[in-house]
């Protein structure tokens, strides 16, 4: 494990005392190529597991706006937010110190099929005993959680038997993940994205069953996922307990508790705030609002966050590892820059075709939101140096903040802005997370960043936004069509013009460039 020189840690700009040369060292350079390949396959393969089971929801858009109401649409929000929030008490951590466990930690297949049973005997107990808990008190749950809409003590049953069965898919997925089998978690992820989607149809198209109907999709899907993940991981499980193991990855996994609580405050706050503040409809509208702009979040932050350990861990073994991991992030920046702009200027439209027209001014929170999520993945990147000088600690305190910001913001905003504020309260909240995670990170674990560079790519971004605003107020949906595919298209050559790129990465890409031409020749 690297970690930061005493020095660094007092000065960290003795750790960049000469940014440019270390970052035009073909020496690194060269090892660093290798890495984003790898990086790139395995993050695209994991973002399609992902993109299957974000998809259930996402195209099945058109469904629910026609066979529910916006009311409807927020108390389904609801439910499944509070199933996210039980799951992290039910697995306390445990997932991440077994993925460093497999990552780093464990040195022979042995000590890790031992960690691997430690995690998952725990969970099957502690998951049980959890939602089972939850199961008896599910009728004044629902009081509490949905005021006077009515009993939906039933479906929160039912829910929470899909938490229990998903809370012991965890420790499978872990496992896949920490192995780059991203093959194997892509079709068990697609299995269950099959069965949800024709479940749902059937039982709200089908079947007229509206809200119970996605809940009991949820159940049987969660079942048949977690009977093939039983399969597979069963060559890890052997009849051992180890608490010392466990207790190392309750260790690493615990302090991470409160800053993964946080970051649910964030996320998920707004919805009980807009539940209990503003309205039903506003929540419902803020809910689509947010299953839009999670497109960024299926198609490039998940993935991309699903792989990064994975490579953050050796990587930070190597002697430019601070150079490296700070070339890496201004990849992650100008790719999600590239991205927010594309959903921007063409989720409009989409949300014009496709939801019905008591939807559409859910648009107007889906840029803050788009950015929001952007943000959430630069706080992320910026608080690596805690996890890997194994200083977990400190991980809470930059999400805690945010989230005491985004409390007060929620209460502050939503009673006057309804959806509106909410939106501003999460960016506001990212943005502070982003910042404090910066000032920790770089005192534990110095990383060379970019700043020219990231700063150049805002910029274009920016730019390329303002013509769209400027455009977009009288288009009609083909013109917004048209200009939201050509302006994306336009910001490599900005940043080009703008001297973005360094003369290694003008050269790999005319040599990948000529590679494809000489392919046509040959054909």
């Amino acid at each position: 494990m690297t970690i930061a020189h005493k020095s660094e840690i007092r000065n960290p700009q003795s750790a960049i005392r000469n940014p440019k040369s270390a970052i035009r060292n073909p020496k690194w350079s060269k090892m660093l190529y290798p890495t984003l390949k790898k990086m790139g396959y395995h993050s695209f393969i994991f973002m399609l597991g992902g993109l299957a089971s974000k998809l259930v929801g996402f195209l099945l858009i058109p469904v629910y706006t026609r066979y529910l109401t916006p009311a409807d649409y927020g108390i389904l929000e609801l439910l499944f937010v509070t199933l996210e929030v039980v799951t992290i008490f039910a697995v306390l951590g445990v997932d991440s110190g077994l993925f460093k466990a497999l990552s780093f930690d464990a040195g022979n297949d042995e000590e890790k099929k031992e960690a691997v049973s430690s995690a998952y005997y725990f969970i099957l107990v502690a998951s049980a005993l959890i939602f089972g808990s939850l199961i008896l008190f599910a009728r004044p749950i629902s009081s509490l959680l949905l005021k006077d809409t009515g009993d939906y003590s039933e479906l929160l049953m039912f829910l929470f038997i899909a938490g229990f069965l998903k809370a012991n898919s965890i420790i499978p997925f872990k496992i896949l993940r920490a192995n780059l089998e991203s093959i194997k978690y892509t079709l068990i992820s697609l299995l269950g994205f099959l069965i949800s989607v024709s479940l749902n149809i059937y039982f709200i198209v089908g079947l007229g069953k509206g809200l119970a109907g996605i809940v009991y999709s949820d159940v049987i899907s969660a079942l048949v996922v977690l009977l093939v993940n039983t399969i597979l991981v069963r060559p890890w499980i052997v009849f051992r307990f180890c608490w010392d193991n466990l207790a190392k990855m309750l260790c690493f996994g615990l302090p991470l508790i409160p800053a993964v609580l946080a970051l649910q405050v964030i996320n998920i706050s707004d919805r009980y705030f807009l539940e209990h503040l503003s309205t039903t409809h506003q929540l419902g509208l803020y809910s689509l609002g947010n299953k839009f702009s999670s497109i960024l979040n299926f198609i490039f932050l998940t993935p991309f966050m699903t792989a990064w350990p994975a490579i953050y861990f050796p990587l930070a073994k190597s002697e430019n590892a601070r150079e490296e991991l700070g070339q890496l992030f201004t990849y992650f920046w100008g790719l999600g820059i590239w991205l927010v702009l594309s959903l921007s200027f063409l989720l409009k439209p989409g949300i014009l075709i496709m939801v019905a027209p008591e939807f559409h001014s859910a648009y107007s929170v889906v840029v803050l939101l788009l950015l929001s999520i952007l943000f959430c993945g630069v706080a992320q990147c910026f608080g690596i140096g805690m996890p890997i000088t194994g200083q977990t600690k400190y991980t809470p305190t930059p999400i805690i903040l945010a989230g005491g910001i985004n409390l007060g913001l929620n209460f502050l905003l939503i009673p006057s802005y309804g959806m509106m504020g909410a939106a501003w309260a999460t960016l506001f909240s990212y943005l502070a997370m982003s910042g404090f995670s910066w000032i920790i990170s770089q005192r534990i674990y110095p990383i060379v960043y970019e700043y020219g560079r990231i700063l150049k790519i805002g910029g274009a971004g920016c730019f390329l936004y303002g013509i769209w605003y400027l455009i977009q107020g009288e288009a009609s949906t083909i013109e917004l069509i048209v200009s939201g595919i050509l302006l994306p298209l336009t910001f490599p050559f900005l940043l080009y013009l703008m001297r973005v790129y360094h003369d290694k990465e003008i050269n790999i890409i005319k040599e990948k460039l000529g590679q494809i031409k000489r392919l046509r020749i040959v054909d």
